[in-house]
């Protein structure tokens, strides 16, 4: 949200093309995520205490957290461009207790309801770093991996339109401050 601020203040947007505009933030996204998820991953190293983790299960817990992320980074962008910024903490509050919720308890012990959990990327998220760091006990990779592809791409393609519409509304000088400018009496 702080990158979408930053390119509104200064108009980035009108500068640049819808492709470099496109490649600029999912560079960024890759980028932080890609720090984000690494500097997760070496917390869980640094704090292992006697847990007998290799360098193998850290490289693919970091992976395993990177995807997670930048799928959630694509998703919440994306998301920037339909809800207006004044609902966004309601969004992604709902985002976060839902997908928190559902890696919680086991989906056995819960109403059938709650099993809609599956398709969450938090839970298959859990299930594959349990699946890592148990050296494959139960392993859960024929569901997990398809689910978080999934989630990707549709961040993915949403996070593509998502710019093309930001781009567009830029270059009509549509944007929200501007939207927010007209009376009330006038809509």
């Amino acid at each position: 949200m702080a990158l979408n601020g930053i390119f509104a203040e200064h108009h980035i947007l009108r500068f640049l093309s819808v492709k470099v505009g496109t490649t600029l933030r999912l560079g960024i996204s890759v980028l932080y995520t890609f720090i984000a998820s690494i500097c997760m991953s070496g917390n869980i190293w640094a704090f292992r205490e006697g847990w007998d983790v290799n360098g193998g299960q850290v490289a693919l817990t970091w992976m395993a957290i990177w995807l997670v992320m930048h799928l959630n980074f694509l998703l919440i962008d994306s998301v920037t461009t339909v809800i207006p910024m004044k609902f966004m903490p309601f969004a992604i509050l709902t985002w976060i207790i839902i997908n928190v919720s559902s890696s919680l308890l086991p989906f056995d012990l819960s109403p059938g309801f709650y099993r809609v959990g599956y398709a969450l990327p938090d839970h298959q998220l859990y299930q594959l770093l349990l699946d890592i760091w148990t050296d494959g006990c139960n392993p859960p990779l024929y569901r997990s991996l398809p689910i978080l592809f999934s989630w990707w791409i549709i961040g993915f393609v949403a996070f593509l339109a998502g710019m093309r519409k930001r781009h567009n509304e830029e270059m009509s000088g549509e944007t929200e401050k501007d939207l927010a400018e007209i009376p009330l009496t006038a809509v």
